[in-house]
């Protein structure tokens, strides 16, 4: 997000920090894929906060917090089938 080069940790990011960033999420698909792994990108859901361009606001912590809990009360279904 371009805004974490206007906010409080701009001093910390350039635009290669951007470029970066969209390159760490494509090796965590190739590892999730190679370890056959479930990837719950965060970013088809929530964005950050527009007040520093880095870290999640309540809105988004609340709907991350309900994703997490649904995948894993999915995955105990899941896993309770297979067991019976």
């Amino acid at each position: 997000d371009e805004n974490v080069l206007k906010g409080n940790f701009k001093h910390q990011f350039d635009e290669n920090s951007i470029d970066a960033s969209v390159w760490v999420q494509k090796i965590y698909e190739i590892v999730a894929q190679k370890e056959n792994c479930e990837l719950l990108d965060l970013n088809k859901y929530v964005t950050v906060s527009s007040l520093d361009g880095l870290h999640f606001d309540m809105k988004s912590h609340r709907i991350i917090a309900h994703m997490l809990t649904n995948q894993i009360l999915l995955q105990n279904i899941e896993e309770s089938v297979k067991l019976s």
